[in-house]
């Protein structure tokens, strides 16, 4: 992106911030996490502990559409 934007417009590509929508939306929450509900330090987790997360709480979510994760069959 930055190559593409650079090529576009040098000088504006130096001051322009360049990233995925992830990392954006990362930027934000360590730029001005309390305007956003958050405190500092933030937890980044990995495939597992987001799903060991989810596991924990899963029974707290109104997901009356999908699969009981305990009892597939019903």
């Amino acid at each position: 992106m930055r190559e593409r934007l650079s090529a576009a417009n040098a000088e504006a590509s130096i001051q322009m911030w360049v990233g995925t929508f992830h990392a954006f939306g990362l930027e934000l929450l360590k730029k001005w996490p309390s305007g956003l509900g958050r405190t500092l330090p933030l937890k980044m987790f990995d495939q597992t502990a987001s799903l060991t997360l989810l596991e924990a709480n899963l029974e707290k979510l109104d997901l009356v559409y999908y699969q009981n994760l305990y009892e597939p069959g019903l």
